[in-house]
């Protein structure tokens, strides 16, 4: 009688351990806060993202303003250094640019004639086979990084009709930047670190 006594104790013992022990998981879990995704409005230098299955770390981090509008461009480095830029205004973007720099001489336009386009607000070109219309043409202010102070430039953004992008850069100095490119569904840009201090499982 006596051993079934103390078998009866230790089961209460060993029972009433057990569902604290699992009280007090539950109330961690409860505690614990919520994974959440990163956006690309997370990204600081050293952040590490993939796009259409290729990875890339983030260098910089650029800032345009111009009027009310502002967006942000990430200088991208791939594999073999590869450069590539991307360019979005905030995380709700269905789509963002990703374009890589190239020579102003191929882009098939001119100085003279970008004047003319910016002022009539129409134009097109042609580059590498394809026929490239102006959609917007303005002046903005170029911030190196998010806080630092501004440089004034003008720009010219063109497009195709398979959503292709060509935009060129006019700075204060009177040099000219092109970049080439196409847009991407936001949905195949994935942030994998945004920055160079944190790691995939932060939340």
């Amino acid at each position: 009688m006596r051993y079934i006594i103390l078998a009866a104790i230790a089961l209460i013992i060993i029972l009433t351990l057990y569902f604290s022990s699992a009280r007090k998981k539950e109330a961690k879990r409860e505690e614990a806060p919520a994974f959440r995704e990163w956006g690309l409005s997370d990204l600081e230098k050293g952040g590490v993202l993939t796009i259409l299955g290729i990875d890339y770390m983030v260098d910089q981090i650029c800032l345009y303003v111009s009027g009310n509008a502002e967006w942000f461009e990430a200088k991208l480095l791939g594999d073999e250094n590869e450069v590539r830029w991307m360019t979005w205004e905030s995380d709700d973007d269905e789509e963002v640019s990703l374009t890589i720099e190239i020579d102003f001489n191929d882009t098939g336009t001119t100085p003279h004639l970008l004047e003319q386009f910016a002022d009539e607000g129409v134009g097109e070109t042609e580059y590498e086979g394809a026929l490239y219309r102006l959609s917007e043409a303005s002046e903005a202010t170029f911030h190196e990084t998010k806080n630092s102070s501004g440089r004034t430039l003008y720009y010219w953004d063109f497009s195709d009709d398979s959503g292709k992008t060509l935009g060129i850069i006019l700075w204060e100095s009177r040099a000219y930047n092109a970049f080439a490119g196409e847009y991407v569904s936001a949905r195949q840009v994935e942030v994998l670190r945004p920055g160079a201090g944190e790691n995939e499982d932060s939340v």
